[in-house]
C-alpha cells in the first residue's frame, strides 16, 4: 500500500513533495507523521464526507501536539535530597574513617602552625584540651618526623603508642565518628624557695606563693613540654628562674624553680668596701669578715674589694660568686693582682731569715730587691752577727697580715720565733715584724724591706737544762 501524508492542521492529504499545505496554507516539515491510509482511518476518529462535495470534515486536532503531563514536584524534592543525603553520607562515612584521621592528624603534627587540639582528649573526657596544650603535646614531636611516623605505625597496628591510644570519642558533624589520641592527663607540683613569686606556664600566669604554701598544683593538663618560670624578688634583687619539663601522665611531675640565694663569708682587709656587680653591698668589720645570709645569687655575680692604702684606693679581682658558690666554696678572698700569698711569703721570708743566721750569702741576696745593696739584707746580716753566739734556731712562725699596697705589692706583719742558747738555760722569744714589703719582680717575689719590729718580745720562755 502506497504511503499518503496528511496535514497535521487540517487533515487535507498532501502530496509527499510539498513544502505547504493546498488547503489551509500550514507549513510542513519533514518530520510530519507519515501513516498508512488504512491505519490513519482506523486509528483517527472517522472523518466525515460530505455526500455533495467529496470533501473531508476538519478532523478533532486534540490528538496533536498534546503536552506531557508535568513531573509532581512534591515527590522529586524529596527523592533529591534523600539522594544527596545517601551520598553525602557515603562520602562523609570515608572522610571521617578511622584511617583518615589518623592520616590528617599526624599530618597536622608534623606542621608547626597546624593546631591538633581537636585530635586530643584525656580519660577525663568532659575536657576539652585546649590549643595551648595541644602545642606542648607537639613539642615532643619537633623536627622529628620519625617519631611521628611510628607513632602512626603503633596507632595504626595495635591501637596505641606508649601512654596514648587512638580511641572513638563523641561525633564530628553531629554524625560522623570523631577519632583522637587519648591519654591520662597529667599533673605538675610547681615549687620555689620564696614567697611571693609569681608562677608561670608557657608564659602564663597561674599562681603566686605564699608564705604558708610555696608548692603549686598543675593541672590536669594534657602530656607534653611545658615551661614553667619563677620570678620574684628577694633583697631587693629581681630574680628569675625557667625550665622546660615534660608533664608525663599522672602526679610524678615535681618541677624545682629555687630562686638561687646562698649563705657566704667574704674576707679581706679589715674596712675594705665590697661591691657586687659594681654596687657596694657592705663593709669588711675590724677583723676583715662580713657574712651574707641568703643572698640572691644571678648568672655572671661578681665580687670585688677595694680599699684605701696610705690616700690610694686598691682594687681586688673579681670573683665570680656564682662559680665559687657551684664548687662548694663559701668563704671568699679576693686576691689582687701580683700580692703574695700567704704560703709564698712564708716560705720567702723562712729562706731570708734561715739562709743569713750564719752570715751574709750571695744566694740569699738574691731574695732581696737590688741584692746585697739592699738596706734590709744588710741590717739582717749585722743583726745575726750579733745573736750568732747564743743563737740555736731562728723560724718564721706565721704571716700575720698581707695588705695590698698596689699592682704585685704588698706589706705584710709577720712573727719570728728565736731560740737562744745559754750555758745552762734555753731562751724562746717571739717578735713580730711589721710593715714589712714584698714586691714581684721579674715573675719572682722578693723583699723589699723587712720591716721593724720593737725592743721587747711578744712573749719569752726560759728552759732549764
Amino acid at each position: 500500500m502506497s504511503e499518503n501524508r496528511f496535514c497535521p492542521n487540517c487533515g487535507q492529504k498532501v502530496d509527499a513533495g510539498e513544502k505547504f499545505c493546498a488547503n489551509c496554507g500550514y507549513q510542513l516539515s519533514e518530520d510530519v507523521e507519515k501513516v498508512e491510509e488504512n491505519k490513519s482511518l482506523e486509528s483517527s476518529n472517522p472523518t466525515e464526507v460530505s455526500q455533495s462535495t467529496g470533501q473531508f470534515s476538519r478532523p478533532n486536532n486534540n490528538n496533536y501536539n498534546r503536552p506531557k503531563k508535568p513531573i509532581n514536584k512534591k515527590v522529586m524534592i524529596p527523592v533529591v535530597v534523600l539522594v544527596a543525603l545517601i551520598g553525602a553520607y557515603i562520602a562523609g562515612n570515608k572522610y571521617y574513617s578511622s584511617q583518615n584521621q589518623l592520616n590528617r592528624f599526624t599530618t597536622a603534627l608534623s606542621k608547626s602552625d597546624s593546631d591538633v587540639s581537636g585530635y586530643l582528649t584525656t580519660t577525663e573526657g568532659s575536657k576539652k584540651v585546649p590549643k595551648e596544650e595541644a602545642k606542648a603535646f607537639k613539642k615532643q614531636f619537633s623536627g622529628s618526623q620519625s617519631s611521628i611516623y611510628y607513632m602512626k605505625q603503633s596507632l595504626m597496628s595495635n591501637g596505641s603508642y606508649g601512654n596514648y591510644s587512638w580511641v572513638q570519642s563523641g561525633r564530628r558533624l553531629f554524625v560522623f565518628p570523631a577519632y583522637k589520641l587519648q591519654a591520662d592527663p597529667g599533673y605538675a607540683y610547681v615549687s620555689t624557695n620564696n614567697k611571693n613569686v609569681k608562677i608561670y606556664q608557657d608564659g602564663n600566669k597561674i599562681a603566686t606563693t605564699k608564705d604558708d604554701s610555696r608548692t603549686v598544683k598543675v593541672g590536669p593538663i594534657y602530656p607534653g613540654k611545658y615551661t614553667f618560670k619563677a620570678q620574684g624578688t628577694v633583697n631587693g634583687e629581681k630574680l628569675s628562674s625557667k625550665k622546660d619539663f615534660y608533664v608525663k601522665s599522672g602526679k610524678d611531675n615535681n618541677v624545682e624553680l629555687n630562686l638561687s640565694t646562698a649563705t657566704f663569708t667574704v674576707k679581706g682587709m679589715k674596712d675594705s668596701n665590697i661591691y657586687i656587680n659594681d654596687k657596694k653591698v657592705g663593709k669588711l668589720d675590724s677583723d676583715g669578715e662580713k657574712k651574707f645570709t641568703n643572698y640572691p645569687i644571678t648568672n655572671g655575680l661578681k665580687l670585688y674589694l677595694t680599699t684605701d692604702v696610705n690616700g690610694k684606693e686598691i682594687k681586688s679581682k673579681q670573683v665570680s660568686v656564682e662559680d665559687k658558690i657551684n664548687q662548694g666554696v663559701h668563704t671568699i678572698t679576693p686576691g689582687y693582682k701580683g700580692l703574695v700569698s700567704k704560703d709564698e711569703a712564708e716560705s720567702l721570708l723562712s729562706s731570708v731569715f734561715s739562709g743569713l743566721r750564719y752570715g751574709a750569702s750571695s744566694s740569699t741576696a738574691d731574695h732581696f730587691i737590688d741584692g746585697e745593696n739592699n738596706d734590709s739584707y744588710n741590717e739582717l746580716v749585722d743583726f745575726f752577727k750579733t745573736i750568732e753566739d747564743h743563737l740555736e734556731d731562728v723560724d718564721v712562725v706565721k704571716i700575720n697580715s698581707i695588705t695590698p699596697l698596689g699592682n704585685n705589692k704588698a706589706e705584710v706583719s709577720y712573727s719570728v720565733k728565736y731560740s737562744f742558747e745559754n750555758d745552762d738555760q734555753r731562751k724562746v722569744q717571739q717578735f713580730t715584724y711589721n710593715g714589712a714589703q714584698i714586691e714581684k719582680e721579674d715573675g719572682e717575689y722578693k723583699v723589699k724591706s723587712i720591716g721593724k719590729t720593737g725592743s721587747s718580745p711578744d712573749w719569752e720562755r726560759r728552759y732549764d737544762d
